[in-house]
């Protein structure tokens, strides 16, 4: 025999579908049964208690730090070496077993064995001036092991040189880091991005890229209003309007 739904042929209150619709109490009566079948299985404390003897389930383990009592499922008991019950009892336990721990002999002659010949180590960490001593001499161009054959624009070697770093400093320290303009200078609290800005701009006087009295300090919205300011840089050629991207080959 051909079994059929209980409902089939019922018709619903509102015609669409169960929004809105109610239930007639058989259907809750069947609905509500159904549900109690698909309830889990609920282990009860004696289950429990008799699984983890058998180390079924994890077991419970006193706090290292306060002893109350925490449960360590099995998965922890394999891979953690420590749990405590609270973040407090955390932090405590972190800080006993990490701060202030000393080393036994055997682990400092193989901590000693390893940072044997170890230049970088706090004690052997160079000075600023010997950082820039070494980067002076340290090889460019074609000798420099990071050398692509010249892909880097001549203005932006020249930018990058020390010379124009040194050059650079010197305008500031003169200007006292002080925008010559409107004043501006950095303080406690308050950051000012400053520039050292040649007067006589830098792609069409070379012979003065590095000569001190040609440069003046300025911060970045002043800077923005000088004509030789990136896009401000206009130059008519056989009667067009050329931007500084073509001026650049020019002078490369």
């Amino acid at each position: 025999m051909k079994r059929v739904a209980w409902n089939k042929g019922i018709p619903h209150s509102t015609g669409k579908g169960f929004l809105g619709g109610k239930h007639s109490p058989e259907a809750i009566e069947k609905l509500r049964a159904a549900a109690k079948r698909r309830i889990p299985y609920i282990r009860t404390l004696e289950t429990r208690a008799k699984m983890r003897a058998a180390k079924i389930l994890g077991e419970d383990r006193p706090c290292p730090i306060c002893g109350e009592s925490v449960y360590w499922a099995r998965w922890e008991m394999k891979r953690q070496k420590h749990k405590t019950c609270s973040k407090k009892c955390l932090s405590v336990l972190f800080n006993r077993t990490r701060t202030g721990r000393k080393l036994t002999p055997e682990q400092r002659l193989v901590i000693s064995k390893r940072m044997l010949g170890n230049t970088h180590t706090l004690d052997h960490r160079f000075s600023d001036e010997e950082k820039r001593r070494r980067s002076i001499i340290a090889p460019r161009g074609p000798a420099r092991w990071s050398w692509k054959g010249g892909v880097t624009a001549i203005s932006m070697q020249i930018r990058k040189s020390t010379e124009y770093g040194i050059w650079r400093a010197h305008v500031f320290q003169r200007d006292n880091w002080t925008c010559v303009w409107c004043g501006a200078k950095s303080k406690k609290g308050s950051f000012i991005m400053i520039n050292a800005d040649h007067i006589k701009p830098f792609a069409q006087y070379p012979e003065l890229r590095f000569d001190v009295s040609n440069g003046r300090t300025l911060c970045l919205p002043c800077h923005k209003n000088t004509p030789s300011y990136g896009k401000n840089v206009q130059v008519e050629k056989a009667g067009k309007v050329i931007r500084r991207e073509s001026v650049r080959v020019e002078v490369q």
